[in-house]
């Protein structure tokens, strides 16, 4: 009997094509913009094997503290073209601005891959600028730091301290519960010197209820 020539060429390839297993993710980034004053995130990504044998996910492994991941169910073996989930909650904490964390994701074919949380946090109270510096020598002249603050939530700013005793302080009132300014003058420039601010407002949410700011006298730079 004579197969065709196509035909041994198909079974060929399939005699040579060894099985693999392949966790292939929906996505390998997720873009995330959580509401002002959200304390946490829940979401999730799929995956698929795709892969001609079974698989299993052997570790989901986050790569902060902040966050927790598990597979929906609990499942961890996969057929070939079954989906998945990952679920995912990560805690925002104290945490403003832009940020980004790591999931590990291993499988029982040896892959590890990566799976990236970029999160954009509102920052509803900003500090500008985040340090005050002097250089020795030069003229002890005031510098300020402005705290604006979103209209979302009015926060009023219940105190102002210094750990340190290089520099003298005055917090400003420009808006109640809306614009601050802390004017700040070194108490001399003749040397170095290094201190921290603290500022404190009613907010019970841990992302402004408390900022710290530096301040220091630097030598010259040669």
């Amino acid at each position: 009997m004579t197969f065709p020539h196509s035909l041994i060429s198909v079974m060929a390839c399939m005699a040579v094509l060894p099985l693999h297993a392949e966790i292939r993710l929906e996505k390998e980034a997720l873009d995330l913009r959580p509401e002002p004053l959200q304390n946490e995130i829940r979401t999730s990504v799929s995956f698929t094997n795709a892969g001609s044998e079974s698989v299993k996910i052997t570790r989901v492994k986050p790569l902060c503290d902040c966050t927790d991941a598990s597979l929906k169910g609990g499942r961890k073996e996969y057929a070939p073209g079954e989906k998945g989930e990952i679920e995912l909650t990560m805690r925002l904490g104290a945490f403003t601005g832009k940020i980004e964390k790591f999931v590990e994701i291993k499988s029982s074919d040896g892959r590890m891959q990566k799976l990236a949380l970029r999160v954009d946090i509102p920052e509803l109270m900003k500090v500008q600028p985040k340090a005050l510096q002097w250089t020795v020598g030069q003229k002890p002249k005031a510098q300020e730091f402005t705290i604006e603050i979103d209209p979302k939530v009015a926060l009023k700013l219940t105190d102002v301290s210094l750990v340190g005793s290089d520099f003298d302080y005055e917090p400003v009132t420009v808006i109640p519960g809306r614009k601050y300014r802390v004017v700040v003058t070194p108490k001399s420039t003749a040397k170095g010197a290094f201190n921290t601010l603290w500022i404190k407002t009613d907010s019970k949410d841990p992302r402004y209820a408390k900022r710290s700011f530096f301040l220091s006298v630097n030598p010259p730079r040669k």
